[in-house]
């Protein structure tokens, strides 16, 4: 099952253990279908929780924590470009962007497709947070008798 990055908060802020000014990313990415909800949360820009989010109440919940999380921060907001630029300079991993055609949109960080939903891995890998291991090769059999 794809999900669809439905919301994404770059904000400045002090992080116990991981120095005074790191920049956080919040991600939401919705089912499809809109009945579950991912959480991910990255310091400049490497993953550091991935929650699931399934029930109603939970949904809810989600959408009031991102809302509290918006205004706490809002001095402390930044664009995407200021983020990637940011995490950049701080030697953290670099936004993607797709290659498929004339898209050129960005990649999340935390993510294996483009804004526009364009698988950014090779065929054959599983979709964003399902099984990560690439399916298997089929193997010629030789030798041995005939």
């Amino acid at each position: 099952m794809s999900y669809v990055l439905a919301r994404q908060l770059h904000f400045r802020a002090q992080v116990p253990g991981k120095g005074n000014d790191v920049i956080v990313t919040m991600q939401r990415w919705d089912s499809p279908a809109g009945r579950a909800a991912v959480c991910v949360t990255l310091y400049d820009g490497v993953e550091q929780s991935r929650r699931i989010f399934r029930s109603a109440a939970d949904l809810e919940h989600l959408q009031a924590r991102l809302d509290q999380v918006a205004e706490e921060h809002r001095a402390d907001t930044l664009s995407e470009q200021a983020a990637e630029d940011e995490v950049a300079r701080r030697g953290g991993p670099k936004l993607g962007y797709c290659h498929r055609g004339d898209c050129g949109e960005p990649v999340p960080w935390a993510a294996s497709y483009c804004t526009d939903g364009h698988p950014t891995e090779s065929v054959g890998n599983i979709e964003f947070l399902s099984v990560t291991q690439r399916r298997p090769a089929l193997t010629p059999l030789t030798g041995g008798k005939q």
